[in-house]
């Protein structure tokens, strides 16, 4: 038992570690995929690439469009 402790503040005043979240992914793939082939052509364009200028995992970034040529179409 612990005792002079009190637990509510204590869960309170913790930092709970939150899952990123991107307020548009998709679109900023989108901008990351025009980027990446202003820079290298579309050759350059990949999910990982793109999820890696936006900063976020590759993981994140399949939920929102399943590969190059989806990203490649959707590049602004």
């Amino acid at each position: 038992m612990l005792v002079g402790v009190n637990i509510v503040l204590m869960n309170l005043s913790g930092s709970a570690k939150r899952g990123y979240h991107h307020g548009d992914l998709r679109n900023a793939l989108g901008e990351a995929a025009a980027q990446l082939a202003k820079e290298g052509g579309p050759e350059s364009v990949t999910v990982r690439a793109a999820a890696r200028l936006v900063g976020v995992t590759p993981t994140a970034a399949y939920r929102h469009c399943t590969g190059h040529s989806e990203l490649v179409a959707q590049a602004k």
